[in-house]
Formats: structure tokens, C-alpha cells, sequence
């Protein structure tokens, strides 16, 4: 048995897609790193302190969101009391569109709202919370509706802030790698990610080879090694724990692509890196 950082669904909102949560956290808290297999969109709302997202500091103060992915490794340290809200949700859940804007290369990880769209961003999610009790077959949309407008006050701020990317069509080589930077972890196979940008899989193959001039599953070891080595660097996990929390199926194969993509074993390279 390894020891899993990923947070389930089941353990917050259970059959259902969408969970909000309002909670405060007392001084002084550190949380481990973790990660979970749905999105996590969180609001400051009072308080200070700093997030570390795969291995990166970011401020949280009021006003502060960022959005989580279930391939992203987090922890935080808080240096006073706070208050947060949690949208969390899973991938069918997202309004269709929108993972191109929130998720590309360059979209920033965390963002500071204005003081009029925290308080709009609070209200909604406190209907958000209300709408998720309802006993009533339109439940559903009515969480997914509020939810979009959610994360188009996040775009809004994008827009103001000059970070908004341009909502035109991506290219199928940017959707097959956004595909697999969000899903690396559970090993998607390549006829999945053909799938996901509507083409056959031999095709899909020749492409991504020609793109990247990467085999497809030479890339998926890359971004599992760069997983590897965040976890090296900033976690306390054992080298089996990190092996399989970033996807690898065997101790074996980890520690041979590892050793050839890096040069070294994974435990030379924590005692190399560690910070």
C-alpha cells in the first residue's frame, strides 16, 4: 500500500458535482500537500498567508483566488486567521469553453479580485450553496448556470487585468497537450486524448510526434517526472508514494524513466534539490 495525497470527491460532495464550502482556519496551520480529483476554485474572504502550488508561492490575502486542478499538488500557511470559500467541482461540471481560457500556458494561478467582485463572488457563491439543497430535478443546471457565472467574474477580472486569452478556437495540438496536463496522472491512454480532439488514434499518434517531436508516451513520462521531481523537492513523501501519486503503475518503471530523463535516481536528486 502507498500513501495517497489525493483528496476524493466522495469525501466532500459525494454523487453530487458541484460543493460549496465556507470555512475558517485558525492561526498558526499548515496544511500537508495534497491534491484532489476535482477542481477547487477558492475565494480569501478575510486573513493572510501563502499557497504553494506545485512547488510555488503565492500570496493569499483578501480578495486572492486561485483555481485548483486534480493535477496540481498544493499546500498553504496561514499567518492569521482566515476565511475562505471553496467552489468545488468536477470536470463534467465545467461550463463547456471555458477550460481553454482558465487553463492555458499562460494563465496565472492566482488572481486578485476587486472589492465589488469578492462581494459579488460571495453573494453568488452563498446562492450557490442555497441552490445545492434544493430537492428539485433542476438543481442540476441551476448549479451549473451559477458556477459559470462564477468563473466569468474570475474571465471579467482576467479581461481587466489584461490576461484574458483569446476565446477563439485552440489548436489541436494546444487542446491535446492541455488534455494531458490536466489528466497526466491517471495515465490517460492516447486513444482517449484522440477522443478528446475528435481525431482517430493512429492519426493522433503521427501528429503528436510531428508537434512535439515526442512520442506520446515519452511525453506523458515527462510531465509524471516533473510531477515526481516537484514532490521530490517540497514533499516528505516516500519514494514509492511519489512514484504512485504521479501516475506510474510500478517502482520499476518509475525509477528507470526517472534515471533516464534526470541522469540520477530519484533519491539522489532529493538529496541534490530538496528545499
Amino acid at each position: 500500500m502507498f500513501e495517497s495525497v489525493r483528496i476524493s470527491k466522495k469525501s466532500y460532495f459525494k454523487d453530487k458535482e458541484i460543493f460549496v464550502f465556507f470555512q475558517e482556519w485558525k492561526f498558526p496551520y499548515a496544511s500537508m500537500i495534497h491534491a484532489h480529483d476535482f477542481y477547487e476554485l477558492e475565494l480569501v474572504v478575510e486573513g493572510s498567508g501563502e499557497e504553494i502550488i506545485n512547488g510555488e508561492r503565492f500570496p493569499k490575502e483578501r480578495g486572492s483566488v486561485t483555481i485548483s486542478t486534480p493535477a496540481d499538488y498544493h499546500s498553504f500557511e496561514i499567518n492569521e486567521k482566515m476565511s475562505v470559500v471553496d467552489i468545488m467541482f468536477t470536470e463534467q461540471s465545467m461550463p463547456g469553453g471555458f477550460t481553454n481560457q482558465l487553463f492555458s500556458k499562460s494563465y496565472k494561478r492566482s488572481i486578485k479580485l476587486s472589492e465589488e467582485k469578492i462581494c459579488h463572488l460571495v453573494d453568488l457563491c452563498k446562492l450557490l450553496k442555497s441552490v445545492g439543497e434544493y430537492e428539485n430535478p433542476l438543481r442540476d443546471r441551476l448549479e451549473k448556470k451559477l458556477l459559470e457565472s462564477a468563473i466569468l467574474i474570475l474571465l471579467s477580472q482576467f479581461e481587466e487585468d489584461g490576461q484574458l486569452k483569446s476565446p477563439g478556437k485552440p489548436d489541436d495540438i494546444e487542446v491535446a497537450m492541455q488534455y494531458i496536463d490536466l489528466h497526466f496522472v491517471e495515465s490517460p491512454s492516447i486513444n482517449a486524448v484522440a477522443e478528446a480532439i475528435g481525431k482517430s488514434p493512429n492519426y493522433f499518434s503521427k501528429f503528436f510526434k510531428h508537434s512535439t517531436g515526442l512520442h506520446y508516451s515519452d511525453y506523458l513520462n515527462v510531465r509524471k517526472v516533473e510531477c515526481a521531481e516537484m514532490l521530490l523537492r517540497f514533499s516528505n513523501m516516500s519514494i514509492t508514494d511519489v512514484c504512485f501519486n504521479c501516475g506510474f503503475n510500478s517502482l520499476s518503471n518509475f525509477l528507470r524513466v526517472f534515471k533516464e530523463l534526470k541522469g540520477m535516481r530519484p533519491g539522489d536528486y532529493r538529496k541534490k534539490y530538496r528545499q
